[in-house]
């Protein structure tokens, strides 16, 4: 690690050195500079006191992003991986002290000096702005193919100019500037800290800089006072505190502890997000909008930067008119019409009936719409195509969701007349898709009182949904239609006892994995002889009775779950440059494994362990007897595996449209060659996802060569080779038939590897089963 610290400390010398450069180039670019030293120090003090928009000193941006690119270029790939990841772990003043050498060298007046030193305070933060995907709490490593080749890239990962400010500086309320966390325009963005008072929330602050008049954002403020009048939105970033009087004039909002849209979408690694998880953000940022529209004010410039999503998922609407100018005076509009906080829009958002001086909540549920559509085809990067609609079908994404967008996109006059309207048609999807509580009295019963709750729920949404419902018919926002839900379930055939008709989920502690609790049942373990790919090692199969109800972590344990406790197990394993957060935590051996659930059950007071390997395939099957709880095959579309060598060949002028498309199918969707996030794709019949690819995961169990003698109450079996330690699932890089419910691999338990996590499991106690 000493050769990318060294590595890394260069890269910010040469920043420096070059950033140094631009300071003198931008001073002489000014008449008279060179006169002698006192005009000289006059000059500086005129070019840099208002940093962000004097022209030339974005050259000190420009010859730093130069001469680190030059220096940056000649290392190897593994080295400027490396050098990147430390400088984004720097604190600032570490990285002002890798530069001190620098700037000892190179005469420049006082001002300029503190323009360059503030610019090399600020390296750290955008570096790790550039190469973490989502802000998890941790730094990322940078994925080999996101090294930035060429100078404009690099420049990206580089600060836009000297800040205005420097961490430390204080604040009239006793908050003090801790980081820089954004620039444009407009001025730039700190998170700030209370001085005394650490145990209060930080706030983003936004200076104002430039030709911005104290009028127009004195306007921008009151409106979002009148806004906040009645009560706030969680789905909105509230407004904390204002200063007018401040030089530049500043507003302070709460600091949102995560992402943007942006951001989330690229922690996805190319693949659509889940359709649910979409659904669920567009729910919250549609009411959000319906608590602004409800107060007469309308957003105008909804986009992914402007949508944050906070570390405990809670989705919020930024940028409430500080990014734009209203387009005109209230004054100038009737009081009943709504006032816009933004005016410029951005293209692909703007609604195509859009008057600039009518600013109409319309405007915003029509970027609701590009929104979800964008999500669910999981591109940010254009505009929705004509055939959306087809694209979205394909993906079996469900009718009424797709209809609810529909209506969001269409002309003005049948479109969603405000945010709430949209989050009312929304509910009443979620409500149509609710589960009816256990009855116990037969299917017949549990699907009639589904349509009972449908009907009883919708009548409680808006007329204009109700209306909306009898225009849709393909929609069917309503009715739970018992046809096309059996026609959408996959080809799981001859199902096992106990599959549980409602899903319950326990959280024992907030850094502790998502489970779900399972009834008790009994399932035939092993695969038949006839079972294709099986293994002697698979056999014979055996019935196995889970007497108990257990409660199984819903995905493999992730890196955000393993770094809340990596502090305390003194090992942060690497993620191999993927990414953290959701995905699935690797390179941790069994015994790392044993030492996680020694930290949950201290956590929590609960009897965290692993499952056993019977208890793995119960619940990997899901109440399924085929080779996959899919049916009898399973595709890259719902799992993360390589399923390039199972695609077929090309067949001449007699293939098929359809084995045209699959034998052309992407290399990256048929073998992505990395772990996804562990939701990324559809969960089993117990609510589990992931059991089968992504990651090989660690059994309680030691290594039997076959079930002769095995335990058939779901205990793990001791004996064997204890130094081997059974895995399960398979992984992003094993073949389809790796992935088989009943397929078995093994490796010792010290064992350590980019395609191995881990899942957790605990008995429910008598008290916390289901009645």
């Amino acid at each position: 690690m000493a050769g990318a610290s060294d590595i890394a400390l260069k890269l910010v010398k040469a920043c420096t050195k070059g950033a140094c450069n631009g300071a003198i180039a931008s001073l002489e670019l000014i008449p008279g500079y060179k006169l002698g030293e006192e005009i000289a120090k006059e000059v500086a003090k005129e070019v840099f006191k208002g940093l962000v928009f004097e022209p030339g000193v974005e050259r000190i941006a420009q010859y730093a992003a130069k001469n680190g690119f030059n220096f940056f270029g000649a290392l190897r790939a593994n080295d400027k991986r490396a050098a990147l990841d430390v400088v984004a772990a720097l604190t600032p003043q570490q990285a002002l002290e890798a530069s001190r050498e620098v700037l000892r060298e190179v005469n420049l007046p006082s001002a300029a000096r503190r323009a360059v030193e503030g610019y090399v305070l600020s390296l750290p933060h955008s570096f790790r702005r550039g190469t973490t995907r989502f802000n998890d709490g941790g730094i990322s490593a940078t994925l080999l193919s996101q090294l930035p080749s060429t100078l404009g890239e690099f420049q990206k990962l580089l600060p836009a100019r000297p800040p205005l400010y420097a961490p430390g500086e204080r604040l009239a309320d006793d908050y003090v500037l801790e980081e820089l966390i954004g620039q444009g325009g407009y001025g730039e963005v700190w998170k700030a800290v209370h001085r005394k008072m650490r145990s209060l929330p930080p706030r983003a602050v936004k200076f104002f800089a430039g030709e911005m008049s104290r009028a127009s954002l004195l306007r921008e403020t009151s409106l979002i006072d009148r806004m906040q009048a009645k009560g706030v939105s969680e789905n909105i970033v509230r407004l904390e505190a204002t200063n007018l009087d401040h030089d530049p004039p500043y507003v302070a909002y709460e600091f949102v502890e995560g992402g943007d849209l942006v951001s989330w979408l690229a922690a996805h690694d190319g693949l659509a997000p889940n359709p649910e998880r979409v659904k669920a953000i567009l729910h919250q940022l549609a009411n959000g909008l319906g608590f602004a529209h409800g107060r007469g004010i309308v957003h105008r410039d909804i986009k992914p930067g402007n949508v944050l999503i906070a570390r405990d998922g809670l989705v919020k609407v930024g940028d409430f008119g500080i990014g734009a100018l209203a387009a005109q005076p209230a004054a100038a509009r009737a009081d009943a019409e709504p006032d816009a906080l933004g005016s410029a829009g951005t293209p692909a958002y703007v609604d195509p009936e859009r008057e600039d001086e009518k600013p109409d909540p319309a405007e915003d549920v029509y970027a609701l719409g590009v929104l979800g559509v964008q999500l669910l085809l999981g591109n940010l990067n254009r505009t929705p195509p004509l055939a959306w609609r087809g694209h979205l079908a394909d993906k079996g994404v469900d009718p009424r969701f797709v209809g609810v967008l529909e209506v969001c996109l269409d002309r003005r006059s049948r479109r969603f007349r405000s945010g709430a309207e949209a989050s009312a048609a929304l509910a009443a999807i979620a409500a149509a898709l609710e589960p009816p509580p256990p009855t116990g009295t037969g299917t017949a019963t549990s699907v009639k009182k589904k349509r009972l709750l449908s009907r009883s729920r919708l009548k409680r949404t808006t007329r204009y949904v109700v209306e909306e419902i009898s225009t849709l018919g393909r929609s069917t926002l309503g009715l739970f239609d018992l046809k096309k839900s059996v026609a959408a379930v996959p080809d799981i055939a001859r199902r096992a006892t106990a599959t549980p008709s409602v899903l319950r989920t326990i959280q024992d502690h907030r850094d502790a994995p998502m489970l779900i609790a399972l009834p008790p049942g009994r399932f035939l373990m092993g695969a038949p002889p006839e079972e294709e790919g099986r293994a002697a090692a698979e056999g014979p199969v055996h019935e196995v009775a889970i007497d108990y109800e257990l409660a199984v972590g819903k995905g493999p344990v992730t890196f955000g779950e393993w770094d809340a406790a990596a502090a305390a197990l003194g090992y942060r394993p690497s993620d191999a440059g993927w990414g953290r957060l959701q995905r699935p935590a690797i390179n941790v051996s069994w015994d790392d494994a044993q030492r996680y659930v020694d930290w949950l059950r201290t956590l929590t007071g609960k009897p965290y362990r692993l499952l056993s390997e019977a208890e793995w395939e119960y619940v990997c099957r899901g109440g399924t007897l085929t080779p996959y709880w899919t049916g009898q095959s399973i595709t890259c579309h719902v799992a993360n595996f390589d399923d390039s060598r199972t695609q077929p060949e090309a067949g001449g002028a007699l293939e098929t449209i359809s084995a045209q498309v699959s034998r052309v199918w992407s290399a990256q969707v048929l073998n992505r060659a990395r772990t996804v996030p562990v939701d990324a794709f559809p969960a089993n019949p117990f609510g589990l996802h992931d059991t089968h690819g992504n990651v090989w995961e660690w059994v309680e169990d030691a290594w039997h060569p076959n079930y002769e003698g095995a335990p058939t109450d779901g205990s793990a079996w001791a004996g064997g080779e204890p130094g081997m330690r059974v895995l399960r699932g398979g992984s992003w890089r094993m073949t389809g038939a790796a992935l088989r419910s009943a397929h078995r691999y093994r490796r010792q338990k010290r064992h350590r590897g980019d395609q191995v996590g881990f899942r957790v499991a605990r008995v429910l106690a008598a008290g916390e089963r289901g009645a």
